[in-house]
């Protein structure tokens, strides 16, 4: 890719990501949205660098890379995976984590858009408003709990991290109707 088709498209992903940020900061809680606009964020390309931390697996963080060592995945120390049937265990597992790395700065990613510099804590501390659970009707008139949201916060030092991410099926041992497994990992907690 020349340089000048790189620069395109490096601009055209800071400018979709711009325009998340302000549909994702209108949806959200008034008082959070506005926290949220105040504080730095980072886009492409420098999103680019830091984002693969919020890319996980049982094996640990996946990393694109080309490199020949085949080492597709790395884990953090104390790293911790995690797949729940049900978004009530998921709000469990996170309420459970500690205070202890609150006032740590954190980048807080709500996929899809830029990263937002704020404190470890108020991830935490802001998680139920942050991931947006809501009831919908389906066609069927059955109403189903969806949340669509997948998200991460991840100390600067990248020491300490807390990512949520889903996809389409069930857990055997524990299947639900809304057919969603929500993915768990922590690490430095």
């Amino acid at each position: 890719m020349d340089e000048r088709t790189e620069l395109l498209r490096f601009k055209l992903a800071a400018n979709q990501q711009r325009l998340f940020r302000q549909e994702y900061l209108a949806e959200l809680p008034e008082r959070l949205g506005t926290y949220l606009e105040g504080r730095p964020f980072v886009h492409s390309p420098q999103l680019d660098d830091i984002i693969s931390l919020f890319y996980i697996s049982p094996e640990g963080i996946w990393r694109n890379t080309d490199d020949d060592d085949g080492e597709r995945f790395f884990r953090p120390e104390g790293y911790e995976y995690r797949e729940l049937g049900w978004v009530d265990q998921l709000f469990d597992a996170v309420f459970l984590v500690g205070s202890q790395h609150d006032r740590k700065m954190a980048y807080f990613y709500p996929f899809d858009g830029p990263l937002y510099q704020v404190p470890f804590g108020w991830v935490r501390r802001n998680f139920a408003d942050l991931f947006r659970c809501e009831s919908r009707t389906q066609n069927s008139g059955l109403r189903l709990r969806y949340c669509p949201e997948r998200l991460g916060v991840v100390t600067t030092d990248l020491k300490v991290g807390l990512i949520i991410d889903n996809y389409s099926g069930y857990l055997e041992e524990d299947p639900n109707s809304d057919e969603i497994v929500y993915q768990l990992a922590t690490w430095g907690i």
